[in-house]
C-alpha cells in the first residue's frame, strides 16, 4: 500500500511539475493613453517567441496577464507595437522568475523594470547633450518655455550651473512643448562627461543627461584596439563618459576570474589608455567600464579575434596566423570594375551538404570551401572546383565576421543556421566557420587560407559587411556597453531607431563611428587582402562615410569593387548631434541608389531584377522571361548599364560600374522558385520545366551581356530551389545547402552560364567603361513584339574584334521574327549553347525560339 501511495505521489508530482509553467503579471503604463495595438512579445530560453495580449486593465494602465507553459527560470520580453511595427523599449529585456506569479510594471520608454508600483508623474524620457554648452530634454508632459526661469536646474555632481536660456527644439511648435534646449552659461569639460549631470524641471521627475553630440568634439585618430608586440602590448578604447575603465587579463577563454586588473589612463579625446610590458601572445582580455551608475564588461569593439562565442577578446601574433607565401599573395586586379563577374556564395551552403564531396571535418568552414578535387552526383564538380570552373571573377561572400546567432562550438547548422546578418564583432571571422572556435589564431589563419586559395586562382574576394546594425543593445553590443547611445540613431523619446528592421540603427555619420566603420573595411584589405565589399542596407550609411571608405581603399588597392543594397530615404535627421546652420538637427545624406551617381560605389538595379523575375514582394507576377510584355523597358534599361541612355531610358546612374545586375540573390526566393511560383499562378500559359529552364537561361543571357556588372546567386546556373522558402536566413542547412544532384540534372544550364561568361570576359563591348561610350555605341532596336528585346553594339569603336553585335531576347512563349541587318551573322549563343566560338551562320529573315536568346556578332 505505501508502495501505491509513493507510486500515485510521484505521477502527481510530475503532473504538476509538467503543468506548472510560468506564470508572469505584467502591467504597463503609457503617458500618451494609446494602448491601441501594443502587445508582449515572450520568450524562453532556447524558445521561440510568442505574441500575448494585454488582457484587463488597472488605474496604473494594461495588464497582462500570461501563462506560458514551459517552466522557466528567465523570460525575456519585448513591448511592441502591433506586428513589429515598433518597439517601446529597442533593447531585448529579461526578467528572473520570482514565485507562482512574477509581477512588474513597465513604463512608456523606460527601460528599467520595477517590481513596485513606480511613480508615473511626468517625466523626462530622454535628455543629452548636443554640444559643450547645449541639452536637449524630451519629456512626457509640455514644458512651458516662456515660463522656466527658476524652475529649470542643470547640476554637475550636485554643483548647479548657470542656465542662460532655455528654448523650444522645433520652431514649429508653440511655446508649450515636449521638446526643449537649454543652453548653459559656461561649458562642460572632459571631466563633466563622465560626471552626473542631472536636469531638473519644476514639476517633473529629474533626470541624468547623457552624452551624445557633445561627444563628436572629441574625437581621436589614435590606433585603437591592440598594438601587439612580444615585448609589450598596448590596449586602446574610446570611452569618454567613463569615469574609469580596467583592463581585465584572463589567462584562457573559459577563466571566470582575471589573473590581472590594470586600470588604464584616458587623454584629453576620452581615449583610455596602457601598455603591459610583457608577451601577451595567447592572453584574453575584457574592458570593464564605469559609466551612468553601472559597471559593464565588454569584449573590445576593434577586437582582432576572439574566444568561442565572442566571450572574450584575444591578443594574437597576427604575422603568426599568415599562410605560407602570404606576403607574395595580392588583390586581384581589374583594368577596369565593368570587368568583374560576382558570384554571391554562403561558406555553409557552398561545403555543407551531404553531396558537396567536401570532406566531413571541413564542411561549414573556410578550409572546406576551397577544397580540391571534391565531385558529387555524375562526377560534376563541386565546390570550390565548381565556382573556379564557372570563370567568374569575384566570390561575394555572405557574412564571414562574427555574427551573433549560433553556438561556435557546434557546426551543425541543421540544427542552427544563419546566413550571419546580425553582427556582433566586424573585425573578427566567423568561429563557425573555423575548425577550432576555441583557438582565436585559427579563424584568422583559415580565412586567410580561403581567400589566398582564390587569389591563387585569379578570383577576387568580396566580404558582406552589415554596418548599419548590430544584433543587440547594451551588453550585446560592444559599442554600447563602450559608450552607450552614441553609436546609435536615436529619436527624440531615447528609443533606438529601428530603420534597419533589426532593433536598431547605426549612426554611421557620428565621427567615432564613421572612423570605425573607415577603419574595419581598411583593416580587411590590409591584414586579409580582402578585393572589396558588399554593403548591406548601405542606403542607411551616409555618403561622406561611404566616400571616405572609396578614397582610402582605392589608394591600398585601385581594383576595389564597393557596392551595396542603395534602397531608402535619401536624407536622415539626427535631433541628438550640433545642428547645421539655420536648422534644429543635422541633415544626414544617405548612400541611396541615386547618391551613387558621380562615386566609384556600385548599387543593386532593382530595376532589371524586376524586369526580369517580376516582383520580389508578388510570387504570382511575372516578369519578361515569362512572357510579360510590361518589362520589356527594364530589360533595356539594363543593357545599357541603367546610365543616362535618352530622356526616356535611363536608371539611376552616370557611370555603368554603378550598376549591379542581378536577378536574384540570397534574399527573396531563387531565380527558379520565382518563375516557378509565378508560373504555377498564371492562368495563361501551362509552362513545363523545360520552358522554366529557358526561362532560367535567358535570365543569364541577360545578366551577363548587359553593360555594368553581372551579379550571380550561387546555384543559379543550375536552378537553385529552396523549396519556395523566400527567406530561408535561419533555414536547415538542407534548404540552404547547393544541390549538387541538380547540378548534374541542370548540366547544360550550367555550360550555358559558364558559355555566357566566357563570352563576356572575352569582349570588352559587353564592358565598356563610361556613359558615353553606352551611348555613342549601344543602339536599342525597334521590334513589332513588346516581349522581345533587341539591342545592337558598335564593337569596333570599343576596340572588340567583333565590329558588330546583335543582342536579341524573347521573352515570349511565342516564336518570333526578325529581320537582321544585311550581311551574314555568326551566332555565339541561342537557346541550347553560349560561347565564343561560331556556333553556325543566319541572314535575312530569321525565327527566334520561345523564351530564347540569341548573340550575333560580325
Amino acid at each position: 500500500m505505501k508502495r501505491f501511495f509513493l507510486v500515485v505521489l510521484i505521477v502527481l508530482l510530475v503532473c504538476t511539475a509538467a503543468i506548472a509553467g510560468t506564470k508572469l503579471k505584467i502591467h504597463y503604463h503609457r503617458y500618451d493613453s494609446n494602448y491601441e495595438n501594443w502587445d508582449l512579445w515572450l520568450w524562453g530560453r532556447g524558445l521561440n517567441g510568442s505574441a500575448y495580449t494585454f488582457d484587463s486593465e488597472d488605474e496604473y494602465g494594461m495588464v497582462a496577464n500570461v501563462e506560458m507553459p514551459e517552466d522557466l527560470d528567465e523570460v525575456g520580453f519585448i513591448v511592441r507595437l502591433g506586428n513589429w511595427a515598433d518597439k517601446d523599449v529597442s533593447q531585448d529585456r529579461f526578467v528572473q522568475v520570482q514565485g507562482d506569479v512574477t509581477e512588474m510594471w513597465l513604463l512608456q520608454g523606460v527601460k528599467d523594470v520595477f517590481f513596485d508600483v513606480p511613480d508615473v508623474s511626468p517625466r523626462v524620457l530622454f535628455t543629452a547633450a548636443i554640444s559643450d554648452k547645449v541639452i536637449r530634454a524630451y519629456a512626457t508632459n509640455k514644458f512651458d518655455t516662456k515660463d522656466w526661469a527658476g524652475k529649470v536646474s542643470v547640476s554637475v555632481d550636485g554643483v548647479e550651473r548657470t542656465v542662460a536660456s532655455v528654448e523650444k527644439v522645433d520652431p514649429t511648435d508653440i511655446s508649450k512643448t515636449n521638446f526643449i534646449e537649454i543652453t548653459l552659461e559656461n561649458p562642460l569639460t572632459l571631466e563633466d562627461l563622465s560626471a552626473y549631470v542631472e536636469f531638473a524641471f519644476e514639476g517633473f521627475k529629474p533626470a541624468r543627461v547623457l552624452m551624445m553630440g557633445i561627444l563628436d568634439d572629441y574625437y581621436s585618430d589614435k590606433k585603437m584596439g591592440v598594438d601587439y608586440s612580444d615585448a609589450r602590448t598596448t590596449f586602446r578604447v574610446w570611452s569618454p563618459v567613463s569615469s574609469n575603465v580596467d583592463l581585465l587579463l584572463f589567462e584562457d577563454g573559459e577563466a571566470l576570474e582575471a589573473y590581472k586588473i590594470i586600470s588604464m589612463e584616458m587623454d584629453e579625446k576620452g581615449v583610455w589608455e596602457t601598455t603591459v610590458k610583457e608577451d601577451l601572445k595567447g592572453t584574453f582580455y575584457l574592458y570593464e567600464y564605469t559609466h551612468y551608475d553601472e559597471t559593464v564588461r565588454a569584449v573590445d569593439p576593434y577586437s582582432k579575434s576572439v574566444y568561442a562565442n565572442g566571450a572574450k577578446s584575444a591578443v594574437i601574433n597576427l604575422e603568426e596566423t599568415n599562410p605560407e607565401n602570404w606576403t607574395t599573395d595580392s588583390y586581384v586586379n581589374l583594368e577596369a570594375p565593368e570587368d568583374a563577374i560576382i558570384y554571391e556564395i554562403h561558406v555553409a551552403d557552398v561545403t555543407g551538404g551531404p553531396d558537396s564531396g567536401v570532406e566531413e571535418d571541413l564542411k561549414n568552414t573556410f578550409l572546406g570551401l576551397v577544397q580540391e578535387g571534391t565531385t558529387g552526383p555524375d562526377g560534376v564538380k563541386t565546390g570550390f572546383d565548381s565556382i573556379i570552373d564557372l570563370g567568374i571573377t569575384h566570390v561575394h561572400v555572405m557574412p564571414a565576421y562574427d555574427f551573433w546567432t549560433g553556438d561556435e562550438l557546434s557546426r551543425d547548422f541543421e540544427d542552427y543556421y544563419n546566413w550571419g546578418y546580425d553582427p556582433y564583432l566586424f573585425s573578427v571571422p566567423e568561429g563557425r566557420y573555423s575548425t577550432d572556435a576555441k583557438d582565436p589564431a585559427a579563424r584568422v589563419n583559415e580565412m586567410k587560407q580561403m581567400i589566398a586559395a582564390f587569389h591563387e586562382k585569379d578570383r577576387g574576394v568580396i566580404l558582406d559587411m552589415v554596418f548599419p546594425h548590430t544584433y543587440g543593445l547594451g551588453a550585446m553590443s560592444p559599442f554600447d556597453s563602450a559608450v552607450p547611445y552614441y553609436y546609435y540613431k536615436i529619436d527624440k523619446a531615447g528609443a533606438f531607431i529601428n530603420e534597419s528592421g533589426c532593433g536598431n540603427t547605426i549612426a554611421s555619420h557620428r565621427p567615432m563611428m564613421s572612423r570605425y566603420i573607415v577603419d574595419t573595411v581598411k583593416y580587411w584589405v590590409e591584414e586579409y587582402h580582402v578585393d572589396g565589399f558588399r554593403f548591406d542596407q548601405m542606403g542607411f550609411i551616409d555618403v561622406a562615410t561611404m566616400e571616405k571608405i572609396d578614397e582610402v581603399l582605392r589608394e591600398i588597392n585601385p581594383s576595389v569593387l564597393l557596392y551595396g543594397e542603395g534602397w531608402g530615404d535619401a536624407v536622415a535627421r539626427d535631433l541628438w548631434m550640433q545642428p547645421d546652420d539655420g536648422k534644429y538637427f543635422a541633415l544626414i545624406s544617405r548612400m541611396v541608389q541615386a547618391a551613387v551617381k558621380g562615386t566609384n560605389i556600385g548599387a543593386f538595379n532593382d530595376d532589371i531584377r524586376d524586369g526580369i523575375r517580376g516582383s520580389v514582394f508578388d510570387t504570382g507576377t511575372k516578369g519578361f522571361v515569362l512572357d510579360s510584355f510590361p518589362k520589356f523597358k527594364n530589360i533595356q534599361k539594363g543593357a545599357i548599364g541603367g546610365v543616362q541612355y535618352s530622356k526616356t531610358l535611363f536608371w539611376l546612374v552616370d557611370d555603368p560600374a554603378q550598376s549591379i545586375n542581378y536577378a536574384a540573390c540570397h534574399d527573396n526566393h531563387t531565380l527558379w522558385d520565382k518563375n516557378s511560383l509565378a508560373a504555377a499562378a498564371d492562368k495563361k500559359n501551362d509552362w513545363t520545366e523545360a520552358m522554366l529552364k529557358d526561362a532560367q537561361k535567358l535570365s543569364g543571357a541577360i545578366i551577363l551581356t548587359a553593360q555594368g556588372i553581372p551579379f550571380i546567386h550561387a546555384g543559379q546556373e543550375f536552378c537553385r530551389t529552396k523549396n519556395n522558402d523566400g527567406n530561408s536566413y535561419n533555414s536547415p542547412i538542407s534548404v540552404n545547402a547547393l544541390d549538387y544532384a541538380r547540378k548534374a540534372e541542370f548540366i547544360d544550364v550550367v555550360d550555358y552560364y559558364r558559355g555566357l561568361i566566357e563570352l563576356r570576359r572575352s569582349h570588352i563591348a559587353f564592358r565598356m567603361r563610361t556613359q558615353e561610350d553606352i551611348i555613342n555605341n549601344v543602339e536599342i532596336l525597334k521590334t513589332t513584339n513588346k516581349r522581345v528585346v533587341g539591342v545592337k553594339i558598335n564593337g569596333t569603336a570599343v576596340g572588340d574584334d567583333w565590329k558588330e553585335i546583335i543582342l536579341l531576347f524573347n521573352g515570349a512563349v511565342k516564336e518570333y521574327t526578325h529581320a537582321l541587318p544585311e550581311g551574314i551573322w555568326n551566332v555565339a549563343a541561342d537557346s541550347e549553347q553560349a560561347g565564343i566560338e561560331t556556333l553556325y551562320t543566319l541572314q535575312g529573315t530569321i525565327t527566334l525560339r520561345p523564351t530564347s536568346a540569341l548573340v550575333l556578332y560580325k
